[in-house]
C-alpha cells in the first residue's frame, strides 16, 4: 500500500482564478432569479471586485471591472445582487473548498515519488 504525505505549495494563479470563479458560480446557483429552469432572453452585468494577493511579504492588488451586455434590453427586468468575500485560508483549504485537487506526494510502483492530485469532498476534508 503507497503512503501518502499532503503537499502544502503556495497557490498558482490558475488555482486562485478557479477558486474566484467557484464562488462567483455558487453565488449565481443560490440566487433564485438563475435557478436552472428559468430562461431570459438577455441580460446585462456589472462585476466589480478586488483581489489582494500576497508573496513573501509583498501585496499586489488586482482590480476587476467587467461589463457585458448580451441581446436588446427591455424595461421590468429582475435584478440580482450578488456579494462575495472570501478570506485569507491555507492553500489545501483553498483547493478542497473550490473543488481542486490536493497535491499529494506518493510513492509509485517504480518506488519513485512523484505528485498527485486528489480531490477530497468539500465538506469531508478537515484535515487536508
Amino acid at each position: 500500500m503507497p503512503s501518502e504525505k499532503v503537499l502544502t505549495p503556495p497557490l498558482s494563479a490558475t488555482e486562485i482564478e478557479e477558486a474566484i470563479l467557484d464562488s462567483v458560480r455558487l453565488a449565481i446557483r443560490r440566487d433564485c432569479n438563475l435557478a436552472p429552469g428559468n430562461a431570459y432572453g438577455t441580460f446585462s452585468a456589472h462585476i466589480t471586485g478586488r483581489v489582494l494577493l500576497y508573496d513573501m511579504g509583498t501585496e499586489f492588488a488586482v482590480n476587476l471591472d467587467a461589463k457585458s451586455n448580451v441581446g436588446q434590453m427591455t424595461e421590468g427586468g429582475k435584478e440580482s445582487e450578488i456579494e462575495i468575500t472570501l478570506k485569507e485560508r491555507p492553500p489545501n483549504a483553498v483547493r478542497v473548498e473550490s473543488g481542486q485537487g490536493v497535491p499529494v506526494s506518493v510513492r509509485n510502483s517504480q518506488g519513485k515519488n512523484e505528485t498527485r492530485y486528489v480531490r477530497y469532498g468539500r465538506d469531508k476534508a478537515k484535515g487536508a
